[in-house]
């Protein structure tokens, strides 16, 4: 009686032994599990979660355009062809101040192929192609948006003196591609989206190499998209950290001033390369935190001015030495660290005056710091392009009231 009673007590204390042990483990052995379960779950948890998720659609377009003859060696190669395109769409959602600013515009990366007709001169042409979306009209499911891409592109052909002399429209292989489109999106269901719209696509190397007529495209588009996932529709709306420009931007004039340099090569004509140096300055007006409106002044030496006085027979060919002088209004949009210039200017003075004295200019300005960056500049002469610069710039407050 005696044993039995002792082996219940020993077997009571190893069972409450175990109980304690367990217990002791949950506590202090599995702490991980323990606040997972009390915060995991939190609604705080996925909201701060899904302020950062992407929204990520891939699609598909199908362009049907022709190529312009806007000089009279491409009327030759006058078609109607097909387009396609793959793209990647991040649709945002506030998380940067430009984007609260621009009403959330889209994001994207295109793959482009055309085969330009039935022109074996010209041959076929893939690009790739970033971009961005900035919402015009929205509604409960339709959208229009203004699309700009730019980005770089490979034409199988170019123009040869001996093998392909037909081609005066492309002089090299590598050539900057440009979208720009209007685009009508329906919203069909939670996971797909029909597009359309008109598009004018263009094709050049900026005159790097000549013959450089460039290749235009009009054409309308019809597509759709597929989103990966689920969408992310929290809007997020608060104050971001703004850079020296961006405070009080309704009351700030700023100043700017930078040079470019970039090299014409005259292959079909000459046979020689040239250097093309150019400076600028402008003051600008901040009207929010994204638009800016200016005007500047520019300074052009460009190597070919003298060849082609010389070519016309022109007695001061000698002096196409000095830099043609510009004045420019222009426009600009900042989105996050990169600014797009986009302006018209008029020729004050210059000696070689086969183009008009009207011309247009774009330039990328991606900020190194807030007061230094680095600049793409291009200009061109109607649907003729004139050159690529690459240089830097710095800019800097004038004036806030």
């Amino acid at each position: 009686m005696k044993r039995i009673l002792e082996e219940k007590i020993s077997s009571r204390s190893f069972n409450r032994l175990q109980l304690f042990i367990v217990v002791i483990c949950c506590c202090i052995g599995f702490p991980e599990s323990s606040y997972s379960q009390k915060y995991s779950k939190s609604p705080n948890y996925y909201k701060k979660y899904a302020q950062y998720t992407p929204n990520l659609w891939v699609g598909a377009r199908t362009y049907y355009g022709f190529l312009t003859s806007h000089h009279p060696e491409m009327h030759q190669f006058r078609d109607h062809f097909p387009c396609y395109e793959i793209t990647l769409t991040n649709a945002t959602y506030g998380l940067e101040q430009w984007q609260q600013t621009t009403d959330n515009p889209q994001l994207g990366l295109s793959l482009f192929y055309t085969g330009l007709g039935d022109n074996p001169e010209l041959g076929q042409s893939i690009a790739i192609i970033p971009s961005i979306d900035f919402s015009i009209i929205r509604l409960r499911k339709f959208r229009t948006f203004f699309h700009l891409g730019m980005g770089f592109s490979y034409l199988t052909n170019k123009f040869h003196p001996t093998d392909n002399n037909q081609n005066l429209i492309i002089g090299s292989h590598i050539n900057v591609a440009a979208n720009f489109s209007v685009l009508l999106q329906y919203r069909l269901n939670d996971y797909w989206q029909l597009q359309s719209g008109l598009a004018f696509i263009h094709f050049s190397n900026g005159s790097t190499k000549t013959p450089n007529f460039g290749i235009n495209i009009p054409a309308v588009f019809g597509g759709a998209n597929y989103l990966i996932g689920r969408e992310n529709s929290n809007l997020v709306k608060r104050p971001r950290r703004l850079s020296a420009f961006q405070h009080n931007p309704n009351h700030i004039i700023k100043g700017r001033f930078g040079s470019t340099a970039g090299i014409k090569r005259m292959d079909s004509e000459v046979g020689e390369s040239f250097q093309v140096y150019h400076m600028y300055a402008d003051v600008s007006k901040q009207i929010n935190f994204v638009h800016n409106l200016g005007l500047g002044a520019e300074f052009t030496h460009d190597g070919t001015d003298r060849v082609r006085l010389r070519k016309a027979n022109k007695k001061n060919a000698e002096a196409a030495v000095l830099p043609k002088i510009g004045a420019y209004g222009y426009y600009a949009f900042c989105f996050s660290r990169i600014t797009m210039n986009f302006g018209l200017g008029w020729y004050l003075y210059r000696k070689e005056t086969h183009t008009g004295n009207l011309y247009e200019r774009l330039a990328l300005d991606v900020d190194i710091t807030d007061q230094i960056y680095a600049t793409v500049f291009f200009r061109a002469h109607g649907t003729q392009a004139d050159f690529v610069g690459y240089g830097l710039g710095y800019k800097f407050k004038v004036w806030s009231y």
